[in-house]
């Protein structure tokens, strides 16, 4: 992803909450704000690792990363979306987050669709992303 003069050209780039937040609060402590140079103006941060989680305190370890994550994108004036793993059951959290774009919850809702039709599963997702969302 990150090419040999540290420019990442990807349209929408695939990288973790804490591989993001990481990255840009190093190049703000060195002083160096070209050293990510994103040719792209959104980022997604994979959440498998929240989705993933399988204990309270892994969930929130993983929760804070992508918080700082999505704070860092904001900084840097870009869309922030999320994805991978979001299901009905764990999406409030990440709607709770102000800033958050686009949820990647495709596979979710075709998967629920399976038992309800689609339209009332992009229904029950709707209500549950009004449901969480801040604004």
């Amino acid at each position: 992803m990150i090419c040999k003069d540290s420019v990442v050209s990807p349209e929408c780039i695939m990288l973790m909450g804490e591989l993001v937040h990481s990255l840009l609060e190093r190049s703000k402590k060195r002083g160096v704000a070209k050293l990510l140079r994103i040719q792209s103006d959104r980022i997604c941060i994979h959440t498998g690792k929240y989705a993933n989680a399988r204990t309270r305190s892994q969930c929130t370890r993983s929760l804070r990363a992508l918080e700082k994550g999505l704070i860092a994108g904001l900084e840097l004036d870009l869309d922030v979306h999320a994805g991978h793993g979001i299901t009905y059951r764990n999406v409030g959290p990440l709607a709770s987050m102000p800033g958050f774009s686009e949820f990647n919850i495709g596979h979710s809702i075709i998967s629920r669709a399976v038992f309800v039709g689609l339209r009332q599963a992009v229904r029950e997702m709707k209500e549950l992303l009004d449901k969480f969302c801040l604004g």
